[in-house]
């Protein structure tokens, strides 16, 4: 276990090379324990000149003294314009490894290299920031900085044989020493030797940076993106703004894409229906995924030539708690409950108790828009109501309340797997016109509240566009199913 002391001294180094890389350390400084002809020289003056280094204090470099694990990816995150530019793709707040503290000097850059793909961890949850980074760990680090800005890391695989301590070298670090070793930004010490398990000095790590703009000039990362999303074409940078579904269809869609991670704040759009229908009017999302909506709500995107590609179908299910023994209603028993003539669910084959009606807010909740669609006929709910404040589903379950009475409610069709108050029993979805809502009845019509879902986007994109990607993928046996796990879509 490393000593506090020890945890000390690399704090204190890392403080001071975090702040050199700011506007003052941009000239030249010069160190007296830097010898104008020693082997380093020229590499410290560059690396001091570029902000990516400064001393230590007392006018010293300390050219001997080991770096850390978390030194040299701040150092190359600064070379790429530090650790701002991932935050618009990530979202930074989930925790990288354990044993970086949120708030710490290196946490941005840590996570900066992550992301980027640059670094792992040590196992255990942990990183081991403070640790001495070695000279292959380095070379690991370096070989996958080159290909994230863009630079060919090919080799004859022959760059090790010149080292009689090659075999040393781990098996996980041999391909990235090869390339080091033969693009000389790694090379042998005096006795001739590699030592990759050998520990990298601040001088090494001052060479290496100087040899780093031969070998790999540029410094624009790109995040590495999940295979599927290679294949459509889709990258951090033209990933299109989605809106509508539900927050978590839009989260999973972002995960197919970027990897396991979260999406930043402000990367979901809306998720109602009427807020997607805004969102692409202004600009604001590129992609929305909505059901069959009213023509007021289609109107908010006004005369814009636009594409559907039908997804699958969803639908309209009532929904009340376990006990009740009522099995179903009709469109016109629906009708008088919402227009407040009916009020008992004795009326619908149920115990003699009163039918307390469920509404919410018809701007945030798709199915309350297919309620006055499908039932309704555009009319609005003129029944007494409860507002359900949260998961009106929740509520619905409930077998209890101060009436003594049972709550309809309504919402989207959820296969009874994915919703685990109905496999539990709890809460109870009801047949419509005899017909009980299945994935089944939803996909082939039979159920009379089913309704198509959409992907909606700018008639004029061209072929090969991030959006049509995404479709695509929605359209396939992996994106069906986030379809139907999230927003009740069945392959109709």
């Amino acid at each position: 276990m490393r000593s506090k002391g020890r945890q000390a001294v690399a704090a204190c180094l890392a403080g001071l090379l975090l702040a050199g890389t700011g506007p003052h350390s941009l000239a030249a400084e010069k160190f007296a324990d830097v010898p104008q002809n020693a082997w380093y020289a020229s590499a410290v003056d560059y690396v001091s000149e570029a902000g990516l280094f400064a001393g230590v204090g007392g006018g010293k470099f300390a050219p001997h003294a080991p770096m850390s694990r978390a030194m040299l990816v701040t150092v190359l995150s600064q070379r790429s314009g530090g650790a701002e530019e991932f935050q618009k793709y990530y979202n930074v707040t989930a925790p990288a490894w354990g044993d970086i503290p949120d708030g710490s000097w290196h946490e941005m850059p840590v996570k900066w290299a992550k992301y980027a793909g640059l670094i792992s961890g040590r196992g255990q949850g942990l990183f081991a920031p403070d640790d001495s980074v070695t000279r292959q760990e380095a070379a690991v680090i370096l070989y996958q900085y080159a290909r994230a800005t863009g630079h060919e890391v090919s080799h004859s695989g022959r760059g090790l044989d010149r080292f009689p301590d090659r075999e040393s070298a781990a098996p996980w670090a041999r391909e990235a020493l090869c390339w080091a070793a033969e693009s000389q930004l790694l090379a042998g010490l005096p006795d001739g030797s590699l030592q990759p398990g050998g520990i990298l000095t601040r001088a090494q790590g001052a060479v290496v940076l100087r040899r780093l703009e031969a070998v790999a000039p540029g410094k624009q990362v790109t995040y590495p993106m999940t295979e599927t999303a290679d294949a459509l074409g889709v990258t951090a940078e033209n990933y299109p703004q989605v809106a509508g579904g539900s927050l978590t269809l839009q989260t999973e869609l972002y995960r197919a894409m970027y990897g396991d991670v979260l999406p930043p704040e402000g990367r979901l759009g809306p998720a109602s229906a009427a807020g997607a229908w805004q969102a692409l009017a202004n600009g604001e999302a590129e992609l929305i995924l909505v059901p069959h909506s009213p023509e007021d709500v289609e109107a908010l995107a006004g005369d814009m030539d636009l594409e559907r590609v039908e997804l699958g179908r969803a639908a309209l299910v009532f929904y009340t708690c376990g006990e009740n023994t009522a099995s179903g209603l009709t469109l016109e028993q629906a009708k008088d409950i919402y227009q407040g003539s009916l009020s008992s669910w004795q009326a619908l084959g149920g115990p003699e108790r009163p039918l307390v009606v469920l509404d919410s807010d018809r701007a945030q909740d798709d199915s309350r828009l297919q309620l006055e669609r499908l039932i309704l006929q555009g009319g609005p709910v003129s029944a007494p109501a409860q507002m359900a404040e949260g998961n009106m589903l929740r509520l619905a379950a409930w077998a209890q309340n101060p009436e003594d009475a049972y709550n309809l409610g309504f919402g989207r069709f959820h296969a009874s797997l994915d919703f685990p108050d109905i496999s539990a029993g709890s809460l109870k979805p009801l047949a419509f016109e005899g017909v009980s809502p299945t994935g089944e009845t939803v996909a082939d019509g039979s159920y009379p509240l089913g309704y198509s879902y959409y992907a909606v986007y700018r008639g004029d994109l061209p072929e090969g566009h991030p959006v049509r990607g995404l479709v695509s993928w929605l359209q396939s046996q992996e994106g069906k199913g986030i379809l139907l796990a999230d927003v009740g879509v069945v392959d109709g």
